[in-house]
């Protein structure tokens, strides 16, 4: 008893023993208790008698006054009685607000689908806690709303472990590339937090300290972003530097050509063309130390040439001295006739030196032609995969060359024709080399998916899908084979494409409990057709001979029973456990 009926008693004992009255002490006895529950109608009619009872027993009053007092100690029980369930009220209500509260946020994480059981379990907690409500049995509202806090709960800790583990999955994917531009070598600081800050996310992964783990994957995450950012600025340098010294190979080479190095001096000069032009690739390729050491190879090749020309020169200057002083050597020793002999001779000689230029030449021409013809034939077939889309700045650097091939030759410069065809075909070659890698990548992700399809039964569940897929996968390897890069990505796209709608799917049940025919029409007929047994009624012998045994009269298909337990085998190889659940969500079966 409190002490409201604490009070009671003593204001009794008060009047019957002639002592001075003990009066309420009304809400200020139990400040946890609100005043508008603390002071209800049962409490002031309580006080309304306990002031009769004290004004009879002041008149001498004895017997009514007593009369008085038992009617007030049994209003306030009666107020005791409904201040206990408004209490009770209130905590169901708050309990049962915080479980909605919980409930609504798992249910807008996706918790439906993520963390089926634990949502299920909350749910039907909820739905019970409803009920309860309805019915006002406020302790089984608290019980249920407590059971959806605990599931929401687990649901949380599961989702801030996804989290975690998806945080922890970036972070690795980031330090990986950071070790694969060796990182740990070129810029050790950043990486050795990204390392540390990896290491300590495992360690709270395993703690299960879900905050600890973010935080720490943030500190690789930031950590690698500033090594890409100092890889970007030392690519920069790198990439500037090459540059330059690619432009100054460039005007030395274009020195050699202008002297006519190419005839004069074809080994050096060949070596400088060569490196020019593996240093301009190099750059394209973002290679840029390699075209650095290639420019400086040209640099060299030409320096070696401007050596060998100084010393030709100096040859030819001599070889003149000499041949001047036997000219007038000759002039005065022979007779006119000789001197007609030579002359004859000299022209002669020049008139087959300008024979054999000109069919060098002719053999210029036509192998500058050949090439241009060969760069064309390459050219077209770069166009005809759709380079000039998905490769324009090699396509257009293609082009440009042959551009420049037709034109040099055109103007009868069949050396720079030559070398710009060439140009055409190692660029060409090198959208060859991406088309390949591209679909090496296409064909292997179409491998993966198929293969997972394999792995979750696609060729029983999902056929129409799965086999025109698998088709698909063939015609890409053929292309593959035969080195049309372009048809084994467009195939193995397409096997990626058609294997989208294939999904795992969760077991179906594998026992159902026969239900009434009055109210669910149940027979085989209509068990058969349910989404989730065959989803087809005609299917029901399938069922009939697996249960056979249990049916009451075993040659009478058409006679089951309510509470019969029916085996459901598989259909088509689908998976099956379990009793049927009214309340859970199946899948249909196809």
């Amino acid at each position: 008893m409190n002490f409201r009926t604490g009070n009671t008693v003593v204001v009794i004992l008060t009047l019957l023993l002639g002592l001075t009255p003990v009066y309420y002490a009304g809400a200020a006895a139990d400040p946890a208790v609100p005043a508008d529950i603390l002071n209800n109608e049962f409490y002031k009619e309580s006080l309304k008698y306990l002031e009769l009872a004290r004004k009879s027993f002041e008149a001498g009053e004895y017997s009514t006054s007593e009369t008085y007092a038992r009617e007030a100690l049994k209003y306030a029980a009666l107020s005791d009685e409904y201040v206990a369930s408004q209490l009770k009220v209130r905590e169901a209500d708050q309990t049962f607000a915080n479980a909605k509260s919980r409930f609504d946020w798992a249910t807008s994480i996706g918790a439906k689908t993520k963390f089926a059981r634990q949502y299920t379990q909350a749910s039907t907690a909820y739905t019970d806690a409803e009920k309860a409500r309805t019915a006002q049995n406020w302790n089984d509202v608290i019980a249920q709303a407590n059971k959806v806090l605990a599931a929401v709960a687990e649901i949380e800790d599961l989702n801030n472990q996804q989290a975690a583990d998806a945080a922890l999955a970036k972070a690795k994917e980031r330090l990986d590339w950071a070790n694969s531009i060796d990182a740990k070598t070129n810029f050790p600081a950043p990486y050795n937090r990204a390392n540390t800050a990896y290491a300590d996310a495992g360690k709270a992964k395993a703690a299960k300290k879900w905050g600890d783990v973010t935080a720490q994957t943030d500190r690789v995450v930031a950590a690698v972003a500033e090594i890409e950012k100092l890889k970007n600025q030392a690519d920069a340098a790198a990439q500037k530097k090459s540059a330059d010294a690619i432009a100054n190979a460039k005007k030395r080479l274009d020195w050699a050509t202008s002297i006519g190095a190419k005839t004069d001096f074809p080994t050096p000069y060949g070596r400088a063309d060569s490196a020019y032009n593996e240093a301009g690739r190099a750059q394209a390729g973002k290679q840029y130390d390699n075209a650095l050491e290639a420019a400086n190879r040209v640099i060299e090749a030409v320096a070696e040439i401007e050596k060998l020309k100084a010393q030709k020169d100096a040859d030819a200057t001599g070889l003149a001295a000499e041949e001047e002083a036997r000219r007038k050597a000759e002039e005065a020793a022979r007779l006119a006739a000789e001197e007609e002999a030579r002359r004859k001779a000299e022209e002669a000689a020049r008139a087959e030196a300008i024979l054999a230029a000109q069919a060098q030449r002719e053999a210029a021409r036509q192998e500058a032609a050949a090439a241009i013809a060969n760069a064309k034939e390459r050219l077209d077939w770069a166009a005809s995969v759709g380079a000039g889309t998905d490769y324009p700045e090699l396509y257009n650097e293609a082009a440009s060359a042959y551009d420049e091939a037709v034109k040099a030759h055109g103007g009868e410069n069949y050396a720079e024709a030559s070398t710009a065809a060439n140009r055409v075909n190692s660029t060409v070659e090198e959208i060859e080399r991406l088309l390949r890698t591209e679909a090496e990548r296409t064909v292997a992700a179409a491998r993966e998916r198929l293969d997972w399809a394999v792995s979750v039964g696609a060729e029983v569940q999902f056929p129409t899908a799965f086999f025109p897929a698998q088709d698909l996968y063939k015609e890409a390897e053929n292309a593959m084979t035969g080195r049309n890069w372009p048809l084994a990505i467009a195939r193995a796209n397409e096997v990626i494409k058609a294997l989208e709608g294939i999904r795992e799917r969760s077991p179906l049940p594998s026992r159902y409990i026969v239900r009434t025919w009055a109210v669910e029409r149940d027979c085989l007929w209509t068990i058969a057709g349910y989404p989730w047994v065959y989803n087809d009624p005609l299917q029901w012998p399938l069922l009939y001979n697996a249960n056979r045994s249990r049916i009451p009269q075993e040659t009478n298909p058409h006679l089951i029973l309510p509470n019969m337990i029916l085996e459901i085998p598989s259909l088509r190889g689908e998976v099956r456990e379990g009793d049927w659940e009214p309340n859970r969500e199946y899948e249909p079966l196809p």
